[in-house]
């Protein structure tokens, strides 16, 4: 979920609307339908919300700021007080958005900060309460900070998260269909495309869906799809090693550490089509993740199975047996 400036622009406009004094049940439906319209408009609409609140806004205005109580007449002969309320609602509303166009600036430029990295690539990023979060590559992270909750969004790939403990103010990381929470602890979350895995290095963190919540311990892990949550025993520092610049391997198919390490490869590797010996063959070893040759070298040495590795005329590279 990628909750980006349209999102806060829109949600100020609603704000501003549904504090109005002639706010229908038709506004209110139609800003029912904006909330699902886009999953990142809610957390948009919290978030200035929050603000609006932070800022004590509403105390700086009185009924007067919205109807014109000193009219004596109207224009022909209509209520004064009706007459008031859309050109004195349209000077709020301007006052308003401009409250929420510069604290939706704050917000992107101090508390809804956005990382990311590109193929073969890795960050650190120290946040400002000190946790730090390491990214993978091909991953993005936006972090949203106030001061009831450290809220960030895993938008994708995948990110380590060491959270410096705070009881006032909980760490909670939001990715496809799951939201994770912590005090203070190390864990790592991944966004496969298919489904989300929440690895424990160390501490408890409580996993959330839909359907149900669990406590996930250190050397757990809970794979999150759709309503199910499936947890597994691991090795969490194994499954967690990329952060130190290496992959880990005990015992996974050839299969599981093709696709896993065609994530750092600018060009994919395939396993020769109909060869289900070679996809099942199981491999251990830890291959230091840098250039492809080097990665693809350390492949090779890995295997009982003898191999050859081609690069097709597509930009693919093959892996044949060669007995």
């Amino acid at each position: 979920m990628n909750v980006n400036e349209k999102n806060y622009d829109e949600a100020t406009e609603w704000l501003a609307r549904l504090r109005a004094s002639d706010v229908s049940d038709k506004d209110h439906e139609k800003f029912a339908l904006w909330l699902t319209r886009d999953t990142a408009n809610k957390p948009a609409f919290d978030a200035m919300l929050r603000i609006w609140e932070d800022l004590g806004v509403v105390s700086h205005f009185s009924p007067s700021d919205f109807v014109d109580t000193h009219s004596e007449t109207g224009f022909a002969g209509k209520s004064p007080v009706k007459n008031s309320i859309r050109p004195l609602y349209a000077s709020f509303a301007l006052a308003a958005t401009l409250v929420f166009a510069f604290a939706a600036l704050f917000v992107f430029q101090n508390t809804g900060l956005e990382y990311s990295t590109g193929t073969s690539q890795f960050k650190l990023v120290t946040l400002e309460d000190g946790s730090q979060v390491k990214l993978n590559n091909d991953s993005r992270i936006l972090v949203e900070f106030s001061s009831q909750q450290r809220l960030l969004h895993l938008v994708a790939g995948e990110a380590f998260f060491e959270v410096k403990k705070d009881a006032r103010r909980p760490f909670v990381v939001e990715s496809r269909n799951s939201s994770i929470h912590a005090i203070g602890t190390s864990f790592g979350v991944w966004d496969t495309g298919s489904e989300t895995r929440i690895t424990v290095t160390e501490g408890v963190v409580k996993v959330s869906n839909a359907s149900r919540s669990v406590d996930l311990n250190a050397n757990q892990q809970a794979r999150v799809a759709g309503a199910k949550i499936i947890l597994v025993n691991v090795d969490a520092l194994s499954l967690t090693a990329w952060r130190d610049g290496r992959l880990e391997y005990d015992g996974v198919s050839l299969e599981a550490l093709i696709e896993d390490m065609n994530r750092y490869m600018p060009r994919k590797v395939i396993i020769a089509s109909n060869d289900t010996e070679l996809n099942a063959h199981r491999v251990s070893g830890i291959i230091e993740i840098g250039d492809q040759d080097s990665m693809l070298q350390a492949l090779q040495q890995s295997l009982i199975i003898p191999i050859e590795i081609e690069l097709l005329s597509n930009n693919q590279i093959i892996i044949t047996r060669t007995n």
